[in-house]
């Protein structure tokens, strides 16, 4: 099967994650990346009436011709998700899932008529995805699939449960850097995973949100072992070449 994502502005880890997973089970993927030069960070908006990677996106979604578009969503680019969705609908007629920190958070909004959004992934979204992905390959969508919400064509709404928290997650394939690799987001840095889930809950932050989400489900803080960080840092620094140089490395929690 084929699936496309879109996403903006940086590598992000969580979809490469998701492209590890599913390039892992055999299905095909790619990514449509708009850089947002002139757009989240100065706002020089003159800028795209030159570049416009919104058609740099559809032309290269043409020739993959996807049957799943998924667009990942942070807070601040909803705006351009809606524009995305809105977008890739009238082009191509496949369902259209989101997922990320905003659509985890505020589900119901994705729902809307103005919204042109058929699949919904709230939280973790490795298994469900592929699960999606492996029925669709199969000719019928899964609709009982956890962490995903639904809207079918005859207008009914499917809201399933979160899934437990019960994935080690050093059994996750290494995120598929390449896809970002390609369009130059990164060059001398390693960024990468050492544990999942943070124990805070700053007011400000996503994360006492998730904990809700997630509450009675399973250890939502979780570490990965040593060794495998330290495995994840010499497979990229042997297989990204300008890595091999890095002197910087981050390590983050998600």
């Amino acid at each position: 099967m084929r699936i496309s994502f879109v996403y903006k502005n940086a590598e992000w880890l969580g979809v490469e994650y998701l492209v590890a997973v599913l390039r892992e089970a055999g299905h095909e993927v790619e990514l449509l990346f708009d850089s947002g030069v002139g757009d989240i960070e100065f706002k020089l908006n003159f800028l795209k009436r030159y570049m416009k990677p919104e058609d740099v996106m559809l032309e290269k979604a043409r020739k993959f011709k996807p049957q799943l578009i998924a667009v990942s969503c942070l807070n601040n680019m909803t705006v351009w998700a809606k524009e995305m969705c809105k977008l890739f609908k009238k082009e191509f007629n496949v369902p259209i899932l989101i997922g990320g920190l905003q659509p985890t958070m505020v589900p119901e909004m994705f729902f809307r008529d103005d919204w042109d959004v058929d699949i919904i992934c709230r939280g973790e979204g490795e298994d469900a995805i592929l699960e999606l992905c492996n029925s669709m390959e199969k000719g019928e969508i899964d609709y009982t699939i956890k962490n995903l919400w639904f809207k079918k064509p005859n207008g009914e709404m499917v809201r399933n449960e979160p899934r437990a928290l019960d994935r080690d997650i050093d059994t996750l394939p290494f995120p598929d850097k390449s896809i970002f690799y390609e369009y130059g987001a990164f060059k001398d840095r390693l960024y990468m995973m050492a544990s999942r889930g943070c124990p805070y809950k700053c007011t400000y932050c996503f994360n006492h949100n998730y904990q809700r989400l997630y509450k009675g489900l399973g250890n939502y803080v979780r570490f990965r072992k040593p060794e495998k960080v330290i495995e994840e840092v010499v497979h990229f620094k042997k297989n990204i070449l300008l890595l091999r140089k890095c002197s910087f490395m981050m390590i983050i929690s998600l």
